[in-house]
């Protein structure tokens, strides 16, 4: 199985050549490409990949007929945390197909002789980048928050997803690290690297939801240098080992205990302001 690197990785599967020259040059600094043969190095590559990490695909690679590879689909499935950009080629039948890959999970779309140039695959991997993360924030985050709240989460979300830490986002958000201290103090929020530990053991939750991955192997997806690292911060913030988490649920139980940290913020800053 092919072990990739530390930081933000690209999967590709692409017979295109000349593509797949445009797809490197278009990366951002600090992105690493892996050429792959075949739906089934994707999958073992894939299984130990970071969140950071992106699929650009060919939807018919490997498919006799010329139809959506049935691969395609069962990677979809199985990999529903992974970003995945699909490379189109226009045909009559191409808005129904569009449709069939947004049902199936596809995150983005580049179409070819289009969006095929530096700029436009450039612009799908920016889009693709942080889909996990930001879909979490919708499905866990309540409500009621405010308007000011929400977008500091989910710069943090987008943070973590980039690998970045507390000046990554300061950057997202446009201000200085001291202005974004005082931001989380005046919101009522955990001061930032706090936030951004949070995302990381939401991270770490929603992978322990898929049975086939190992402790170890969320580990290193989530940037911990060792299973015992993710061990203590699983502990310190969810009071759980890994195994007792599983059987609670890892999601439900870590987004409710994270939700539960923020409604004691919140109800806090009610108190204060009686």
């Amino acid at each position: 199985m092919t072990r990739l690197a530390s930081g933000r990785q690209l999967l590709l599967l692409h017979p295109d050549s000349a593509f797949q020259e445009r797809v490197r040059s278009s990366l951002p600094q600090g992105f690493g490409c892996w050429t792959l043969p075949d739906w089934r190095t994707l999958r073992e590559t894939a299984r130990d990949a970071a969140p950071s990490t992106i699929a650009v695909v060919d939807p018919l690679a490997g498919s006799p007929d010329g139809s959506a590879a049935p691969e395609l689909r069962e990677f979809l499935a199985d990999f529903s945390w992974l970003p995945v950009v699909a490379v189109v080629r226009p045909s009559p039948d191409t808005l129904e197909f569009l449709r069939m890959l947004g049902r199936w999970g596809v995150s983005e779309v580049i179409m070819e002789g289009v969006e095929d140039t530096p700029a436009g695959i450039a612009k799908a991997i920016r889009f693709a980048q942080g889909k996990l993360l930001q879909g979490l924030m919708e499905e866990v985050l309540p409500a009621y928050l405010p308007g000011r709240v929400r977008r500091l989460l989910f710069a943090a979300a987008e943070t973590v997803s980039a690998g970045g830490h507390s000046p990554d986002l300061a950057a997202i958000l446009g201000v200085t690290e001291t202005t974004v201290v005082r931001r989380c103090e005046r919101l009522r929020l955990p001061p930032p690297r706090r936030i951004l530990a949070w995302m990381r053991v939401l991270l770490a939750a929603r992978l322990l939801e898929d049975a086939g991955r190992t402790a170890q192997g969320v580990a290193c997806a989530c940037g911990y240098a060792t299973e015992a690292g993710l061990r203590r911060v699983v502990q310190n913030f969810l009071g759980l080992g890994i195994t007792e988490l599983r059987r609670r649920g890892p999601l439900r139980t870590a987004s409710a205990t994270f939700i539960a940290e923020l409604r004691e913020g919140r109800e806090g800053e009610t108190l204060a302001e009686k």
